[in-house]
């Protein structure tokens, strides 16, 4: 028994009678299954659209992406996508290494530079510091924070420290009153507004063979008690313990402004801007007339380097019936970078 065209035999019986002729009983027969091979199908970016946005929170860049698909028989069918992109990733910062710094010579402070970088997924800002490299910081330690923004405003921070060490130790020096009145050969010169070094002030500390400047103004007047009445006098203003002149003039009667740039002694030490006298008919008559130490006749002091000590000569004195003395010595003064030096009488 055959099956008809696309059908299959499932169930069937054979038999013989009695006269050897075979038999077919009981036939079934279902559909042949049919197995078929879908055709190819294809899919194609036919391209993005956005709409501008800077992917930022609050501009998101927004891209339309189109989908085709073609199968063999040439059945179309499109889809698009929606894709958001926001940069909310913080950039990264790296700070600097601490620094270590001694104080500039005569301050209180150094300057100190450096830079800090910063990477982003979309770009870097402007990096800020809480105080900015090129700039004085003063002596301790001083943190500095550094905030790197990217360009939809994401920001990281980190931080680090500039120390700086106060290695100077102080001078001690007698500092002269201002204004001050110094009387020599019957005639007195007065100083006021003495000012070394544009501190504003009658002392500075330099390094050696630093350009200095001092200024002061002067009066003049004649004393008596010193024998020649009619003698003329001549005062000078200069570094004591050397033939730097700044000035001379005239007195009684003269006044004025001395005004003058020097280079400070290559020798560290303690130097007196101060006042010496002749009486000679003009300046420098006979020649520079030098200036003895003496700061009892100073207008102003210089210290050269650092750690320096210029202590009153000593003093050789007559007791008194009481077995005493009444000594008299100039004030000394504790002269330093930093503040708050003290001197104290051991």
């Amino acid at each position: 028994q055959w099956a008809p065209d696309g059908f299959v035999i499932v169930g069937m019986h054979t038999g013989n009678n009695s006269g050897n002729n075979f038999y077919t009983t009981g036939v079934q027969w279902r559909y042949a299954p049919v197995i078929q091979v879908p055709s190819a199908i294809t899919v194609t970016h036919l391209g993005d659209v956005n709409n501008g946005g800077t992917g930022c929170s609050g501009n998101p860049l927004i891209i339309s992406r189109t989908y085709q698909g073609t199968d063999g028989c040439g059945g179309v069918t499109t889809c698009v996508q929606t894709i958001t992109v926001v940069d909310n990733t913080p950039p990264v910062v790296t700070c600097p290494s601490p620094i270590i710094l001694n104080a500039d010579f005569g301050l209180c402070s150094a300057v100190a530079t450096f830079t800090a970088t910063a990477t982003d997924n979309c770009g870097v800002g402007t990096i800020s510091y809480s105080q900015n490299s090129g700039t004085s910081f003063n002596v301790g330690t001083n943190t500095v924070t550094v905030t790197a923004p990217d360009l939809c405003g994401n920001t990281a921070t980190c931080s680090f420290t500039v120390t700086v060490v106060d290695n100077q130790p102080p001078s001690i020096v007698f500092i002269p009153p201002s204004p001050v009145t110094l009387d020599q050969l019957g005639r007195s010169s007065t100083y006021s507004a003495a000012n070394l070094n544009s501190t504003g002030l009658n002392r500075a500390s330099v390094a050696p063979g630093a350009t200095v400047t001092f200024s002061t103004n002067f009066t003049s007047a004649y004393t008596g008690g010193a024998g020649c009445p009619g003698c003329i006098t001549q005062h000078y203003v200069g570094i004591q313990g050397t033939n730097t002149q700044f000035n001379c003039h005239g007195v009684p009667g003269s006044s004025g402004t001395i005004s003058t740039s020097f280079t400070a002694p290559i020798t560290p030490g303690v130097y007196y801007i101060g006042q010496t006298a002749t009486w000679w008919f003009f300046c420098n008559q006979f020649g520079p007339p030098g200036f003895p130490v003496d700061p009892n006749l100073a207008i102003a002091v210089l210290v050269v380097g650092s750690g320096q000590a210029a202590c009153p000569p000593n003093v050789n004195a007559n007791a008194n019936g009481s077995c005493q003395a009444i000594v008299n010595y100039p004030t000394l003064s504790a002269l330093d970078n930093c503040p708050g030096a003290t001197l104290t009488l051991v």
